[in-house]
């Protein structure tokens, strides 16, 4: 099957075709561009679409009804490209597909400067051409599971090519294989997930009970702390557990289903999860949110707050906040002390 291909994004007509192999091919050894900056760089790479239609407007492309590659927008998400591999083969058993980094590798907070994480480009070859309707479905399908952007499923979308320009940090993998044909998966897949969805809007996230540590003076929550600078996800994945799409499977599950679900909560990330094996093993609520430092008890020290607390106040990052308890704890202690004896 055949891509629609253009020199760059400004094209409208004449375009050329490529099939899968010529991808695979430039994938592999992208053009150096004359452009420094990926921004430039991108604006001048050829692109393509997901169709063999002769233009790559939305209406030529939805009257020729031919879908001929997957593809999916990875911009927004923390999955290395082992992660999306894993995803790809182990859990929807896909063999022909590319991962390629984009020309801007990162996902970099323009005020900040901080690192959110690689942005990657998936590419799926069919074993079939798949009509516009059938595609979007399958689009939205992948999307979801490789936290992709939604707008991979208007069929008029482009995709830029890799090219290579100085400073540039490119990663790509090919997988090689049968052209994916399981598309009963597709139709599946997508009825769970509306049940998943209707089902989880009738449930509701509470708070689990909290053992509140005793502070004295001006000492701070070393609790709070924690929360504030790391990550739910961050805990969840250093305890070995695999992004299944929106959910993330523990090392010790044997099935395919993710074990715990983001649940996005005002005031901060929370987990929460559905799945019997985590109650069990981590002892869980069905239903109810953890913040980071409620995962990095259950997962790393069997939910005992105390040890927790000692192995945090250890981190070099947290240190600050231990010697500032300490003196709190110890000032506290004097002035009890000199209350006691004037009171005596």
């Amino acid at each position: 099957m055949n891509f629609l291909y253009g020199n760059s994004h400004n094209q409208t007509d004449n375009f050329k075709y490529i099939d899968w192999t010529k991808l695979c091919e430039i994938v592999t050894n992208p053009e150096q561009s004359e452009f420094k900056h990926w921004e430039h760089a991108k604006a001048n790479a050829p692109v393509i679409a997901a169709t063999d239609a002769t233009a790559k407007t939305k209406p030529s492309v939805i009257s020729h009804n031919n879908m001929t590659m997957i593809r999916v927008d990875v911009d927004d998400s923390t999955f290395d490209i082992d992660d999306i591999k894993h995803n790809l083969e182990s859990v929807l058993c896909i063999e022909s597909y590319i991962i390629h980094s984009t020309h801007r590798a990162y996902q970099i907070d323009t005020e900040t400067g901080e690192d959110f994480g690689p942005r990657w480009r998936v590419y799926i070859e069919l074993s079939k051409p798949l009509t516009v309707t059938d595609w979007a479905m399958a689009q939205d399908m992948l999307s979801d599971f490789l936290d992709g952007d939604g707008c991979a499923s208007r069929p008029q979308q482009i995709m830029y090519l890799p090219t290579r320009y100085d400073g540039d940090e490119y990663q790509f993998y090919i997988g090689s294989g049968t052209p994916y044909e399981r598309y009963g998966m597709i139709t599946e897949y997508c009825r769970e997930i509306a049940e998943e969805h209707a089902s989880d809007n009738e449930k509701t996230i509470y708070e689990p009970p909290k053992n509140p540590v005793p502070l004295v003076g001006n000492q701070v929550s070393l609790i709070d702390v924690f929360n504030q600078h790391v990550s739910v996800e961050s805990v969840i994945r250093n305890g070995g557990y695999k992004k299944s799409g929106k959910k993330w499977k523990s090392p010790w599950s044997t099935s395919t289903a993710g074990g715990i679900i983001y649940k996005p909560k005002s005031g901060g990330e929370r987990y929460t999860t559905y799945s019997e094996t985590e109650q069990g093993h981590l002892g869980l609520s069905e239903g109810c949110g953890y913040d980071a430092f409620d995962m990095y008890c259950k997962i790393n020290h069997q939910d005992n707050v105390r040890s927790a607390l000692k192995a945090i106040g250890d981190m070099p990052e947290f240190q600050s906040v231990t010697k500032h308890n300490a003196r709190e704890y110890m000032i506290n202690k004097h002035n009890e002390e000199v209350e006691a004896l004037n009171n005596g």
